[in-house]
């Protein structure tokens, strides 16, 4: 379903009983659908790190090829402190893996 405004999307999100398509600076949901993934993505990624909402946006990037799904979270662009991005990826698994059942083959990958 086109719509043309961002109310008559968010009307049709509700539709589908989802929360509000969540905002930021850099999302353009009207003319870039999978903005609307990516800001979802985003929010509940924010959930997870300390860290200003819209630099969170900007660390999720398109994946390189589709073979690695969609979106890539790229930890360096989040640019915090007291913590490598290698590291911070071993924390985050370990939360993500606390809501998700992964096989072990998938917990030891690089990628989620």
């Amino acid at each position: 379903m086109a719509t043309a405004s961002l109310p008559a999307l968010q009307a049709f999100v509700a539709e589908m009983e989802l929360e509000p398509i969540p905002s930021f600076a850099a999302s353009n949901v009207l003319n870039n659908p999978i903005d609307i993934y990516h800001s979802y993505l985003a929010k509940h990624f924010q959930t997870l790190v300390e860290c200003d909402p819209d630099r969170v946006y900007d660390s999720i990037q398109p994946a390189n090829t589709t073979e690695n799904g969609d979106l890539d979270i790229v930890l360096p662009r989040l640019k915090l402190t007291g913590t490598s991005p290698k590291e911070l990826a071993g924390e985050l698994l370990k939360k993500v893996c606390c809501f998700l059942q992964f096989d072990q083959s998938l917990r030891q990958s690089r990628r989620v």
